[in-house]
């Protein structure tokens, strides 16, 4: 339903950041599964679940986080870990239960974001703002930030190009936005503790076009068959709601979700973005598809010391060097990312041996080496 057009100017929230965490429930609803975290110094945090088993036998937890630029996986029952930074990072667990009601096993994914602190006391630094008065288009801004300890800066962007260090600043505007604020407020010495909040401004009629407010992305991250994705979608203040579908029939709902594939092969992950507000004269739909390669999970020995596996350059053009302890002969296969054998060596008396892969694709396969000291698999990538 439209919006009659009237004149109006309002601060509305970004929501890209508040969204909510992903949930992947396949269990019993009496199963509740959350997690708490707790920010420590020097940017690292720590997370412990919290799960009501309900209806169900509860069996593994797994955390998965993206940190230092590594998309990984933990067992532990807590997980710490230290990042490199003030930013925004997803993590999830994943609960893996037995749903005694229906007598099967099932499981369920709780994804949220947390943003790492330099120091326990930045907890306190909120910032906060709001609109003073409205001049035509010219808006002056009150910060309404707050503190346990004191405020040093408050640094304002108006979205124009413009900014400016003030308590109470005066901007004016150049036509109907909308115009990204953003407020950052800076803490004292040692730590400059620093916490950010970005609105939207619009000064102007309703029924705008979905073009001008939403502009979809989201962030995509792999590791073998485990995928993490992060919406990165701009919405201009509006309600949003972005649904996941992995493509195999697991579907995900929320600002980040992760999901592992149980079977290898070529896979399109898509998100569907639905934006509506006040602005906007009907609800936005927009959905975004990328490709991924699934990678089959194989359980390999890890052989160590002399009996190394050492395979370069990686990644690689056409041939590719096998070397490692002579003990290692064996036949050699190449599997490409669906799990199909594309290139196999009879067995090799020792190591070292050049392998030609001149006729291979771009992209990646894994190289499985059979010896008499076991089964090992090394990732390979060529360019």
């Amino acid at each position: 339903m439209g919006l009659a057009c009237v004149a109006q100017t309002q601060l509305l929230p970004d929501l890209g950041s508040s969204r909510g965490g992903g949930i992947l429930n396949t269990c019993d609803t009496s199963l509740h599964v959350g997690f708490s975290t707790t920010i420590e110094n020097y940017y690292a945090c720590s997370f412990s679940p919290e799960v009501q088993p309900g209806n169900t036998t509860v069996g593994s937890t797994v955390w998965s986080y993206y940190a230092n630029g590594v998309f990984g996986q933990e067992t532990a029952s807590t997980l710490h870990l230290t990042y490199p930074g003030q930013q925004p990072y997803p993590v999830c667990l994943t609960v893996d239960a037995y749903d005694i009601l229906a007598a099967q096993p099932c499981s369920t994914t709780v994804c949220d974001i947390v943003t790492p602190l330099p120091h326990v006391s930045c907890v306190s630094l909120q910032a906060a703002f709001g609109i003073a008065s409205v001049n035509g288009n010219a808006i002056t801004f009150q910060d309404n930030s707050v503190f346990d300890g004191l405020i040093q800066q408050s640094i304002w962007s108006f979205g124009d190009g413009s900014s400016i260090t003030a308590s109470t600043p005066s901007h004016e505007f150049v036509g109907a936005g909308p115009f990204e604020v953003c407020l950052t407020v800076v803490g004292p010495d040692p730590s400059y503790c620093t916490s950010t909040l970005c609105q939207y401004l619009y000064i102007g009629p309703g029924a705008v076009e979905c073009p001008v407010l939403v502009d979809q992305g989201f962030f995509l991250v792999q590791s073998d068959n485990l995928v993490g994705v992060l919406d990165t979608s701009t919405t201009s203040g509006m309600n949003s709601r972005i649904d996941w579908d992995f493509g195999d029939g697991a579907l995900a709902q929320g600002n980040v979700a992760v999901h592992a594939y149980t079977a290898p092969g070529e896979f399109q992950v898509c998100g569907t973005l639905r934006v509506w507000g006040p602005l906007l004269a009907d609800t936005c739909i927009s959905s975004i598809c990328r490709s991924v390669s699934a990678m089959p999970v194989l359980v390999t020995e890890e052989l160590s010391g002399p009996a190394d596996l050492h395979v370069g350059p990686n990644p690689f053009t056409s041939s590719l060097l096998v070397s490692g302890h002579p003990s290692l002969g064996g036949p050699i296969t190449i599997l490409d990312a669906s799990g199909r054998v594309v290139k196999r060596r009879p067995r090799a008396s020792s190591l070292p041996i050049t392998l030609d892969l001149s006729e291979l694709d771009a992209g990646p396969y894994l190289l499985l080496l059979e010896s008499p000291r076991g089964t090992m698999a090394k990732r390979i990538i060529k360019e």
